[in-house]
């Protein structure tokens, strides 16, 4: 397995769907500065990612609709890092699950994939910073 050795001011991940995506743009320090739901298209994002351009990488899982997000990244010189979908389904489908649920009895369901969405952030931008693969246990630590 390779791991993306680049370090940036600015992380973004991308929970990208047919018709929406959720964005989450962290910053160098693991503050979240943006945590959006916008349109899947080219020109939302880029308007969205526009005052983080200096120095930001995106990061998606490889699912049937990223083709059109790494395109455009190429495009505009953004760096673009594809995440693996076994690894990514491990999150989603296992534990994800129930901490998923857990959330959306307490907050209802977009609050939860909210939740859900800022974590994952985190988590792709700490494998980034720290170089190392995915920890399940650490990520679910607590749920």
């Amino acid at each position: 397995m390779r791991f993306y050795q680049g370090t940036h001011e600015f992380y973004a991940g991308i929970d990208l769907h047919t018709k929406v995506m959720y964005v989450c743009v962290l910053d160098q320090g693991g503050q979240t500065v943006v945590h959006r739901n916008i349109p899947a298209r080219p020109e939302p994002l880029l308007e969205l990612l526009a005052p983080y351009r200096r120095d930001v990488v995106v990061a998606a899982e490889c699912t049937f609709s990223w083709y059109w997000l790494a395109d455009c990244c190429a495009n505009e010189q953004i760096p673009f890092v594809l995440g693996h979908a076994l690894y990514m389904k491990a999150i989603h489908g296992g534990k994800a699950m129930a901490f998923v649920q857990k959330r959306e009895r307490k907050h209802g369901k977009g609050k939860a994939m909210s939740i859900l969405a800022a974590r994952l952030g985190r988590a792709i931008y700490t494998m980034l910073k720290r170089r190392e693969a995915f920890d399940e246990d650490r990520f679910f630590a607590g749920v």
